[in-house]
């Protein structure tokens, strides 16, 4: 009982001694055309060394044009996020670095729509991990609201892999809107997780533990 009283605080703190540096700097980009393809808008979400958590000039607005969109949106200055940059659809918003404690996570809650004057059935969107797997990061998207007159596509709750340098396709039924905060709502989310190195000097450090507390036990006999 001792043994594991102890574990139960060591692993903790390995989790902190377990950071990956990596996981400061990283992104996914998400490229979504309307119908035809003839033109593609990029949105970029990610984190980086020189960002902020709130604006700065790391994040950008939407250009309008006959395309389709994947856009966060920020409300104004008095937004949860304490956001200080112009109210709108940020195509580009990148924050801080994460803590590098595994378990760590952020989501950007972000929209899928297309410009009134699009063309096309549908809309395509690929996301990818544009920093190699050895980033430290892994990351989830999940389908969480759709369009009300929408009632094909992906169901509500569907969860795509977004980890490493696979880019996942996603298709969706067409939906025009001049506000995108009426189309399709995605979560975003990437967690910290420990490097395989780091993982296995855990596992040597707790076997380690565990043994010099089998001596001592064995010794108190």
């Amino acid at each position: 009982m001792r043994f594991i009283a102890v574990l139960s605080l060591l692993v903790p703190l390995a989790g902190l001694l377990c950071a990956p540096a990596s996981a400061d700097r990283w992104h996914w980009a998400c490229l979504v055309g309307a119908g035809g393809e003839y033109s593609a808008s990029v949105g970029e979400f990610g984190a980086d060394t020189s960002s902020l958590d709130g604006y700065d000039a790391n994040d950008g607005l939407v250009v309008p044009g006959p395309t389709a969109y994947c856009a966060t949106y920020h409300a104004n200055t008095n937004d949860a996020d304490g956001w200080t940059g112009p109210a709108g659809f940020y195509r580009w918003d990148f924050i801080a670095p994460l803590s590098s404690v595994p378990g760590s996570s952020y989501t950007w809650r972000f929209y899928v729509w297309a410009d009134p004057t699009a063309f096309g059935a549908q809309i395509h969107m690929d996301v990818g991990f544009l920093v190699p797997a050895s980033s430290g990061v892994v990351g989830s998207l999940t389908l969480v609201g759709r369009p009300a007159s929408i009632n094909s596509g992906p169901a509500i709750g569907t969860v795509w892999d977004v980890n490493g340098s696979a880019v996942q396709p996603v298709f969706l039924p067409m939906f025009k809107s001049a506000d995108g905060r009426d189309g399709y709502i995605f979560d975003l989310t990437t967690t910290v997780i420990p490097e395989p190195s780091s993982l296995a000097a855990l596992a040597c450090g707790l076997a380690g533990v565990g043994g010099a507390l089998v001596r001592r036990k064995q010794r108190c006999r």
